[in-house]
């Protein structure tokens, strides 16, 4: 009996081993398939990089194939795809990567040679008589014959002089704009000069042009060719890709709407587009949605901004927290706003500091009519300070977007609070964030006294019995509210409580699921 007793015991503890291995294997195997999962998506975007990559060299290249002789040869992704596919997943990513770092150079290359072509033909991008003083104190001013070159801005003594008086690099070029000044000589055949800095290094030269659309028509392109040069040069540093819409806007006479997504835009790109923006006074719209723009990357965007006249702005889809988000809005109203009806900031990482600076901002942005805050992280306090900021302000924004953020009970009884005497609002959006019973009421009770809000979105919070009925009970007494939506709320279960919601005479139901609890 011993002996049987003791080989059972060693069965069993052989078969509990077996086991423990069979665990480990198992969840190495799981790590393995984790790791090669995250490998595979990793080789997958670094895939679509490469294919967007070249698509994009060669539509740069074929823009100017009569001009450049560059190789025929097209990079044929599929093939290499075949030849590294039994490689190791690294192996893979590394053949990849060099890959893609080879083409941002040839890239960089064709851009490079596309200017040398330019500079070697001698190419005039503007040329004409300009009045300039070599410093500020010097009184007169004189006449000389400027010529915008790829790479350089020179003036002569007259057109027929070919030696140049002075030549100004553009790479590092600084451009100024000054104050307007009179010409108190009354022989002078100009009246006013519009006034531009020059400068690079030691060399300074003040631009003087006798109207708006005469300084237009020089700084444009002289700022296009610095914000080229710049850039490129920035890239060089950081061995970073092109961004050919970027080049684009560097030949751009006229930008009205400026749309730049779903890519990266780091420090440089952003500087570049500020650069260049800043010289349309007609832009109206600026879109940078999934650009990846953290607080320090907007900055650049951030200090420009007061001087545009922008009507929509979107930075939807980024990495700002509140200390960029406050950055743009302040900068937006560092005086009166009448421009700007549409401010997206959702899909970022503000939390509720930057409603004191919205709050603050509003009265000089008394025309803002749409302000998405989207998948935030605004709590209580921060719904708090937006309510009575709309309160107080002159503003007439028709929806709150305050869904997928942090707003609780409190922050609900605020919002409804809100409603109660508000008759601008006409939609409102609370959907998965932290409302329960006592927030679902308060927003029944404060739109109980609504005339205006037609569709309320509840979708997605930990909202009961109890507070789907005081919302039922509100449908009866407001004729206006047209569509409330409660789907995703689990606390919500059936039973002769809540018998009565189903009974709404004038209503449908576009969804109606059930799904069984424990």
């Amino acid at each position: 009996m011993k002996k049987k007793v003791g080989k059972e015991v060693e069965r069993r503890r052989e078969k509990s081993r077996a086991i423990a291995e069979l665990q480990k294997e198992l969840q190495a195997l799981k790590k393995r398939a984790i790791i090669e999962g995250k490998a595979r998506r990793g080789l997958e975007l670094l895939k679509k990089n490469l294919e967007e990559h070249l698509e994009e060299m060669y539509q740069w290249r074929d823009i100017h194939q009569a001009e450049l002789e560059e190789e025929k040869t097209e990079f044929n992704l599929e093939q290499v795809l075949k030849e590294i596919g039994s490689k190791e997943f690294e192996d893979q990513m590394d053949i990849l990567n060099n890959k893609l770092q080879g083409y941002n150079s040839n890239l960089q290359r064709i851009i490079k040679l596309k200017d040398s072509y330019l500079e070697l033909k001698d190419t005039v991008l503007k040329d004409g008589w300009l009045y300039m003083k070599a410093s500020k104190k010097q009184k007169e001013w004189v006449k000389r014959w400027f010529v915008l070159s790829t790479s350089t801005l020179n003036y002569y003594k007259d057109e027929k002089t070919p030696q140049h008086l002075c030549s100004c690099p553009l790479v590092d070029c600084q451009l100024v704009a000054l104050k307007a000044e009179k010409v108190e000589d009354p022989n002078f055949p100009v009246k006013k000069f519009f006034i531009t800095k020059v400068s690079v290094n030691d060399f300074t030269i003040y631009l003087g042009f006798a109207s708006l659309k005469e300084k237009s028509s020089w700084i444009i392109p002289l700022k296009n060719r610095v914000q080229h040069l710049t850039y490129l040069r920035a890239l060089e540093k950081t061995k970073s890709r092109p961004d050919t819409r970027i080049l684009s806007l560097f030949n751009t006479r006229e930008i009205k709407a400026c749309n730049l997504h779903d890519n990266p835009l780091p420090t440089e790109a952003v500087e570049a587009v500020t650069g260049v923006l800043s010289l349309h006074e007609g832009l109206e719209s600026l879109s940078l949605v999934s650009s990846e723009l953290t607080d320090e990357q907007v900055k650049p965007l951030a200090d420009s901004l007061s001087k545009w006249k922008l009507k929509s702005l979107n930075l939807g889809h980024n990495k700002l927290t509140s200390e960029g988000a406050s950055a743009v809005i302040r900068s937006l109203a560092t005086a009166a706003n009448e421009f700007l009806t549409e401010l997206h900031l959702n899909d970022n990482r503000i939390d509720d500091a930057a409603m004191t600076a919205l709050a603050e901002s509003l009265p000089n942005l008394p025309n803002l009519k749409s302000l998405h805050l989207n998948n935030n992280k605004l709590g209580d306090k921060g719904v708090k300070i937006l309510l009575d900021a709309m309160a107080a302000a002159p503003n007439v924004i028709p929806v709150l977007h305050l869904s997928q953020n942090r707003v609780g009970d409190a922050g609900a009884a605020d919002i409804g609070a809100f409603l109660k005497g508000n008759k601008t609002v006409v939609s409102v959006h609370l959907a998965h964030n932290d409302i329960g019973e006592s927030g679902a009421e308060a927003i029944a009770t404060g739109l109980g006294e609504n005339s205006t809000v037609e569709e309320l979105d509840l979708t997605s919070n930990s909202i009961g019995n109890q507070g789907a009925l005081a919302l039922h009970g509100l449908l009866k007494g407001n004729k206006v509210i047209q569509t409330v939506n409660l789907s995703g709320n689990k606390r919500i279960k059936g039973g002769e409580t809540v018998a009565p919601i189903a009974n709404q005479n004038g209503f449908f139901f576009p969804s109606l699921i059930f799904t069984r609890y424990a």
